[in-house]
């Protein structure tokens, strides 16, 4: 009865252009409302934390304009644009406030949010054109330092920063418009197939109580599927091991769906194979022992599926000719295989066998093709994390010998000790060791390789050591690596300067002249007095047969 009278409402309800604008003008008054609320405090404090009178004006005037909104009764798209200039003018705040350093991109993408929600997509694009201008233009005038920002304290940035702000402004606009289209679109959609249905029950009151039932029952069946492929599709999207992935996957569908087997067969590099890698029946896991594979294209219906990259239902596997008959799986009466696609490209199939005849029917292909995907997005996720924390141990493990090899080079050279007693700290010629109790010893760790140690010992009288003082001592352990690796990269740093500076001084002394024997006297003279030498040669081997040397030294 609660049925029947939800489909007999009036034609008018229904409307989806009225419920859209009754939609936004309830959003509308509810956001303000909260804007107005919320924003009292942010208004207070960047009235007081600024100097400049242009700013104050703004927020003041954004504040007023919003309280205004609300209690005053204005047409909609009046209010609407005034309250969708107020992000604008923050932006235009923040703009020349701050520059490309502030906050302008949250208020020019609030400002291009509202506006294709609550004006339209056309509202939306123009309010992307104007943010795009504002942005560009404050970019193009401080650049050229026709403007001048008005927080002295704020850098200027350089055409990239402002480019990137520009493209990043675009490119999240873009994609909130479309999300919002495409959300109004499906609303609309959504709407007229309602209205659709209510038309269609209305001129078929005899049929009413059959056709409630049925879809009801449709219905039920529906969210029923729905319900397993969305426990399924939760039950393995925080998997990050492939092995148990693919079995966590079969298990959960098998659970599900009432199947009893199912498969999941992945796609060897050459691309002619598909090879059984998780099975949840007995025969299966039989098959999975003995490495089964089948031939794309050539080989049952998932070779065909592999090959042909759509789905392929087998309402009965005797009279299917495609059926590939496993004594493994002679329970086998219907079959669903779905390919498993990544950006185009087929990585396996799943697949499901029933022991009943019409077990599967195409009105499911699409919750199953779903399922399919999100197993395959979580394959490929997963082999790419794999993949990434390969290199990343490869990296670090890499980083951690070229950190030993420097420290062991580092102290081969120099291996500098110092002891703090109470006449002071004084270089150690050699490591003193601390004995007695209360000796703490705090090795000094970088990038996992130990490049020296911190003892620590307190008096006597004094209790032990807390776990607070520990870890304020690791601490400055690891304070101290991080300033010693610093130290040592300036002083690299430092010596290649110095080096390319001698070699350029060298270079300019010889360039000035053309005189080879010039040359060579200059060559071996700046070699000498950059390297402090005793002596310096400069020698030239001629190639003809005479075998006469000239050097210079």
């Amino acid at each position: 009865m609660n049925q029947m009278s939800m489909f007999t409402q009036s034609p008018k309800q229904s409307d989806s252009t009225y419920q859209m604008d009754d939609l936004r003008g309830r959003f509308l008054q509810q956001i303000m409302i909260f804007a107005a609320i919320l924003g009292v405090v942010p208004v207070i404090v960047g009235f007081f934390n600024t100097n400049n009178l242009f700013p104050q004006v703004i927020y003041i005037g954004v504040f007023l304009t919003l309280v205004s909104t609300i209690v005053f009764r204005l047409p909609y798209l009046l209010k609407a644009g005034l309250f969708v200039v107020l992000p604008l003018m923050l932006g235009i705040s923040s703009t020349i406030n701050t520059g490309s350093h502030g906050d302008n991109i949250f208020f020019f993408l609030s400002y291009v949010f509202l506006s294709a929600l609550l004006i339209g997509l056309r509202g939306g694009l123009l309010a992307v054109v104007i943010s795009e201008i504002i942005v560009l233009t404050t970019g193009y005038l401080v650049l050229n330092d026709y403007f001048t920002l008005l927080d002295a304290l704020a850098p200027k940035g350089g055409l990239q920063e402002w480019a990137t702000d520009s493209a990043l402004l675009l490119l999240i606009s873009l994609m909130v418009i479309a999300g919002i289209r495409m959300l109004q679109d499906g609303f609309k959609k959504a709407q007229t197939q309602n209205e659709t249905i209510v038309e269609r029950l209305e001129d078929s009151q005899k049929e009413l109580g059959i056709r409630v039932s049925k879809q009801t029952s449709e219905l039920n069946y529906k969210m029923n599927q729905l319900s397993a492929a969305l426990l399924t599709i939760h039950g393995i999207a925080k998997i990050q091991d492939m092995d148990r992935l693919l079995n966590r996957a079969v298990q959960l569908i098998s659970e599900h769906f009432n199947c009893y087997h199912v498969g999941i067969y992945l796609m060897n590099q050459r691309g002619d194979y598909v090879t059984l890698q998780a099975a949840s029946s007995v025969g299966g896991k039989k098959l999975l022992e003995n490495g089964y594979r089948l031939r794309v294209g050539t080989e049952g219906i998932i070779g065909f599926v592999a090959a042909e990259k759509r789905p392929r239902i087998s309402l009965d596997g005797e009279k299917d000719t495609i059926f590939f008959d496993s004594p493994e799986l002679s329970e086998t009466r219907s079959e669903l295989s779905l390919p498993l696609i990544v950006r185009s490209k087929v990585i396996g199939v799943l697949d499901l066998q029933s022991s009943e005849v019409d077990t599967f029917n195409y009105e499911d292909l699409d919750i199953f093709q779903t399922i399919a995907d999100q197993i395959a997005i979580t394959i490929e996720n997963t082999r790419l994390l794999s993949e990434s924390q390969l290199v990343i141990s490869q990296l670090e493990t890499i980083s951690n010998e070229n950190t030993r090899q420097n420290w062991k080079t580092e102290l081969s050279i120099d291996n500098p000790i110092f002891h703090y007693s109470a006449v002071g700290v004084r270089p150690a010629e050699r490591t003193v060791i601390l004995e007695g109790k209360n000796v703490l010893d705090i090795p000094i760790i970088l990038r996992g390789q130990n490049i020296g140690k911190i003892s620590l010992q307190r008096k006597s009288e004094f209790n032990k050591w807390t776990a607070q003082e520990e870890n304020i001592a690791k601490e400055v352990a690891a304070q101290v690596a991080l300033a010693l690796e610093n130290i040592r990269l300036v002083e690299r740093t430092q010596q290649r300067a110095n080096r390319e500076q001698v070699i350029a001084g060298i270079s300019t002394h010889v360039r000035e002249t053309l005189d080879l024997d010039t040359v060579l006297r200059i060559t071996a003279r700046e070699i000498q007095q950059a390297l402090s030498l005793q002596e310096a040669e400069v020698r030239l081997i001629p190639q003809d047969k005479s075998g006469s040397e000239k050097r210079f030294i």
